[in-house]
């Protein structure tokens, strides 16, 4: 597949994911709040509780979980908007731009937010899940890699962006 194929396959796969991500941010925030009107019908539907947990701790718990999705789904609409803005300008023939570069640097910061919420979110459930205090987790080796090359792919991209308009002024 070329990537003038893979381009045109992206645009619309990246806009309808950005839909996805506010759908699910909106269905997770109305959940949040019809935690604090209706929070035993909000605990029963939710899959995390164990039975065991005092439901005071389960429902803080709960929406304390609630809370780091609408968090980690904002960042994936940051990131899914932005590629997309990329994928516009490679698309348009011109990606070697500063804003492409700061639009990288946006994406690694909020993939690394990602990633560091993950650590303490997964305790969060498994200890939800298990109904003790249960704070193993794994760090997210290649997560954090992602962001690394992202950082300096943003570095190369501006660099790019830089010697062309060197280029562009000797010209």
């Amino acid at each position: 597949m070329s990537t003038r194929s893979l381009l045109l396959v992206a645009r619309p796969l990246l806009r309808v994911l950005a839909v996805v991500f506010v759908i699910a941010a909106a269905l997770t925030a109305s959940a949040l709040a019809a935690s604090f009107v209706a929070g035993a019908q909000v605990l029963a539907a939710s899959p995390w509780p164990h039975p065991a947990l005092d439901p005071g701790v389960a429902m803080l718990g709960t929406r304390l979980a609630m809370a780091v999705i609408l968090a980690m789904l904002g960042l994936g609409h940051a990131v899914v908007s932005r590629l997309g803005a990329m994928v516009d300008s490679v698309h348009a023939g011109d990606p070697f731009v500063a804003a492409n570069a700061a639009r990288l640097r946006v994406i690694a910061w909020a993939l690394l937010a990602v990633q560091l919420m993950h650590m303490p979110f997964q305790a969060l459930l498994n200890s939800l899940r298990s109904g003790t205090v249960d704070i193993r987790f794994d760090v997210p080796v290649v997560g954090l890699f992602v962001v690394l090359l992202l950082f300096v792919l943003a570095g190369v991209f501006e660099e790019g962006a830089r010697m062309r308009r060197d280029l562009e002024g000797t010209i």
